[in-house]
């Protein structure tokens, strides 16, 4: 497997993303772009895209943050997290900017990208559903409320949205509005809800905060896993032509 480091723009504005290739790549080869949750591209998520490339795929890892944000402690991820959580245009545009970087580095066209995101990832991973057409889009407890949902259109992109019932960071009254949402943009959308899942379910290094249902369970990240490589792999049947 080779993991390649992508760069753009320079000091404090550089980003530095990560493309994974399979051990076998192929010219058809579906790429994923990968975003990370709120405590930035850390050994997690980088598990996460080595067992994607060992399926086949190349995984972009996308730096939301900056090169110069590694290894970040809670404090100053939640002070990255804040400007990107309260501005979801700027989610937008740095997620775009990220995608635009990788799809150039993989030499794909965006029709033909997938798209994975995490809490914070998740959210970015839908303002760019909200914006544009990609080939499929999966968003595990991504933050699901946008001021863009009565002002923008896209072309239709199928999406799987992960969510837990416990989870207080993104609250229920959000998964009710983007429901609303769904119904009216007529998406053709799949939403798997986990009774006893919070926040963060799906990241074995989070550091758990039980007063906001926020907390790693093996279980459902398991299942969770299970539906999203189900998901990828039947949506590149399709586009590969198998």
């Amino acid at each position: 497997m080779r993991v390649e480091p992508i760069s753009s723009g320079k000091g404090a504005e550089r980003f530095e993303h990560l493309l994974y290739s399979p051990p076998k790549e192929s010219e058809k080869a579906s790429l994923i772009l990968l975003f990370h949750e709120y405590i930035g591209m850390d050994e997690a998520l980088c598990t996460k895209a080595r067992a994607l490339a060992e399926k086949g795929f190349v995984v972009g890892v996308a730096d939301l943050y900056g090169a110069e944000h590694r290894n970040l402690s809670p404090e100053k991820a939640r002070e990255l997290l804040k400007p990107l959580r309260k501005d979801r245009f700027l989610l937008r545009e740095r997620a775009l900017g990220c995608a635009e970087d990788l799809v150039t580095a993989a030499r794909r066209k965006p029709e033909e990208i997938f798209l994975l995101g995490f809490s914070l990832g998740g959210g970015g991973v839908l303002e760019m559903v909200r914006c544009g057409s990609w080939a499929g889009a999966v968003s595990v407890y991504g933050y699901l409320d946008s001021p863009a949902r009565e002002s923008e259109n896209s072309r239709e992109t199928p999406l799987l949205v992960i969510h837990g019932m416990k989870d207080r960071v993104v609250p229920p009254e959000d998964l009710q509005t983007f429901l609303e949402e769904l119904e009216r943009r007529k998406w053709h959308a799949e939403v798997t809800l986990y009774s006893g899942a919070g926040h963060g379910f799906c990241n074995p290094s989070g550091i758990p905060d039980f007063s906001r249902g926020n907390y790693y369970d093996p279980e459902y990240h398991a299942k969770a896993w299970k539906r999203i490589l189900e998901f990828f792999e039947s949506s590149r049947r399709v586009r590969e032509g198998r």
